[in-house]
């Protein structure tokens, strides 16, 4: 079996657009997995456009796409993707299985990490503000509230009054740091930490992974934003 990412590293899913490459290659396709139905349109739209037979999965358990933030939902969607490629290719259920046994024990060892590092942080400092909303899910999973400057489309501009009221809840909650992220635009961070005195932070990957540094690999990916959020909040 053949895999083949169309989104790939560096490239955020928010404004993906495919090549002619990418669009000749999806007729051809068994079966096409997206990430959420809201974040990838580039995507849906190069699938409708191309015809074939594919079958499509959407992954996301929830309307908010940004899953892969959460090691927990990770695995769930580990367990769910077995399950499909075993029905559509029962002769090569061992292998799948034994792979995704594997991958599941990487992951459980990875959350147990995540949260034994994350103690560091005092449970009033996991506050976390950053460019847009991606990190619900991390936030669900290890106690800290998100104070995005816009939703959970990265490409759209905060207006005036949703400044203001990030601006508040920042003085309110005496946020000291914050955060950059990978595939946005780092200047609204850096106004934003000038208006209220916080610092700048780190710089966290919120919507997939690099093509170069720690962010190559799922676990290299978390593991940097978990150091990234210890150093900065601790």
């Amino acid at each position: 079996m053949a895999v083949t990412g169309l989104i790939r590293p560096g490239v955020d899913p928010h404004t993906f657009e495919p090549s002619p490459r990418d669009l000749a290659g999806l007729r051809d396709y068994d079966l096409i997995l997206a990430a959420g139905l809201d974040l990838d349109p580039g995507l849906v739209k190069a699938v409708s456009n191309a015809g074939g037979s594919a079958a499509w999965v959407n992954l996301s358990p929830d309307p908010d796409p940004h899953w892969w933030n959460s090691v927990v939902a990770a695995e769930t969607i580990v367990r769910r993707l077995t399950a499909e490629l075993i029905r559509r290719r029962p002769v090569a259920a061992e292998g799948f299985s034994a792979r995704s046994t594997a991958l599941l024990a990487t992951l459980t060892r990875l959350d147990q990490d995540c949260r034994s590092r994350l103690a560091a942080i005092a449970p009033r400092r996991r506050v976390l503000v950053t460019t847009h909303d991606a990190f619900a899910w991390f936030a669900r999973d290890y106690g800290f509230q998100v104070y995005p400057l816009s939703g959970v489309n990265a490409e759209a501009e905060p207006n005036a009054r949703e400044v203001a009221r990030i601006v508040d809840e920042i003085h309110r909650a005496g946020v000291t740091t914050l955060f950059f992220e990978s595939a946005a635009n780092p200047h609204l961070i850096a106004a934003l930490a000038e208006e209220t005195g916080a610092r700048a932070g780190g710089m966290l990957y919120a919507d997939g992974l690099s093509p170069n540094g720690d962010g190559t690999t799922y676990v290299g990916m978390i593991q940097h934003n978990i150091s990234t959020l210890v150093d900065g909040l601790k």
